[in-house]
């Protein structure tokens, strides 16, 4: 407020413009048009004339604080929009990096005795559960000794027919698995 006489009420409005957009960096939507709606009735209540009142003294600071206020919300919504939007494309990158060293462990070795461990140990700690890559060659013993009613089984596929399972149980704790985790065991089947 000491700043008014010098920089005029009206460009108080674009200093509160920011904060809405510095609370879209990092928050949710609620909070955005939470922000917006405070940063409009302060502006109007101790900036625009007469102050201290809801009252307007011209009608161009009407449509002004109106239009400040959508421009608040589009300008938070948008930023939060794009801060989703980074967010998914980190996921993406993540899961990329994750797929480019799962084809890492499956090139480096001789043989799928060698590679099915590594791939399963990899799967394990970017998931937090239990997971095995059994061969139809093989005797799934561990399958057999837990019980899997909450397990995800993926057909591991070979050139012209199905070669094996994965095997992915979540742990205890691990929340319910989402799509994108259902289809980064799908790409690694």
């Amino acid at each position: 407020t000491l700043l008014v006489p010098y920089i005029g009420y009206r460009s108080v409005g674009f200093i509160l413009l920011l904060g809405v957009l510095a609370v879209g960096f990092v928050t949710t939507l609620g909070p955005v048009l939470f922000a917006a709606t405070v940063s409009a009735v302060v502006w109007n209540f101790f900036f625009i004339p007469p102050r201290f009142t809801f009252n307007f003294d011209q009608p161009d600071d009407l449509i002004m604080c109106l239009c400040f206020f959508v421009a608040a919300v589009i300008t938070g919504v948008l930023t939060n929009r794009a801060r989703q939007h980074e967010q998914v494309a980190i996921q993406r990158e993540e899961k990329s990096q994750f797929l480019y060293d799962v084809l890492k462990d499956i090139s480096d070795v001789a043989g799928p005795e060698e590679y099915l461990p590594r791939v399963a140990i990899r799967i394990e700690e970017l998931l937090g559960g239990r997971c095995e890559l059994i061969l139809n060659s093989q005797i799934p013993r561990s399958v057999a000794q837990n019980n899997l009613t909450h397990s995800i089984h993926l057909p591991i596929r070979g050139h012209h027919e199905q070669c094996g399972e994965l095997i992915y149980t979540p742990a205890d704790q691990t929340p319910p698995l989402l799509g994108e985790i259902t289809e980064l065991l799908q790409s690694i089947a």
